[in-house]
């Protein structure tokens, strides 16, 4: 029970850093201290490094739930590679180098609509989904299973944080797209008032 708290504890602390240092009025607070280092490229390299040392605590604490199996393992390269389907296809559409930090970000950020964005708002969190379905199918373990409820809890607090400043930078032109595009899931049928003829 005790790990179960240590990592549920860890995984809130990390989600709410990662989501108070994408906010602007942080980015605004804190870059003045970082002596000429890129905002984006410190807070990649802290969330880099605060992910790796909560993975490798789990990793530590971790007891099976169920035997590996081949289907299962099946199903996790399944699931994995089209997380990485996903990723390279959000990616065709926005530069890794400044999204890192490793070059200067654009001043006005262009609303991506083109590519894998026109069926689906956030490619990248889907493909965070499928890459966790993919390690939990891979190791079905207990920790994996909580760590997978922690994700699904922080994801609606994530979207709604990273649209309320979609919105606060384009306007009525995000509003607009958010009510045509589904934020995970590409829809199987389109309605009938969005078909043109």
């Amino acid at each position: 029970m005790k790990d179960y708290i240590l990592i549920s504890a860890g995984w809130a602390t990390y989600f709410a850093l990662h989501s108070l240092l994408a906010s602007s009025q942080i980015k605004k607070a804190v870059h003045p201290y970082l002596k000429g280092i890129r905002y984006r490229l410190f807070y990649s390299v802290f969330s880099t490094a605060g992910l790796a040392l909560l993975l490798f605590f789990i990793h530590q604490r971790e007891n099976e739930l169920i035997a590996s199996s081949y289907w299962s393992r099946s199903i996790a390269l399944i699931s994995i590679f089209f997380a990485l389907y996903l990723f390279k296809k959000a990616f065709q559409h926005i530069s890794v180098s400044p999204f890192l930090g490793l070059m200067p970000e654009a001043e006005s950020h262009e609303l991506i609509l083109k590519g894998i964005y026109m069926s689906m708002r956030h490619p990248l969190y889907t493909g965070t989904l499928l890459l966790y379905l993919g390690w939990f199918f891979f190791s079905p373990t207990d920790l994996a299973l909580l760590s997978g409820i922690c994700l699904l809890l922080y994801l609606p607090i994530g979207i709604y944080l990273e649209e309320r400043k979609l919105i606060g930078q384009h306007g009525s032109k995000y509003i607009a797209y958010k009510k045509t595009t589904p934020a995970l899931f590409p829809r199987i049928f389109r309605s009938k008032n969005n078909i043109k003829h």
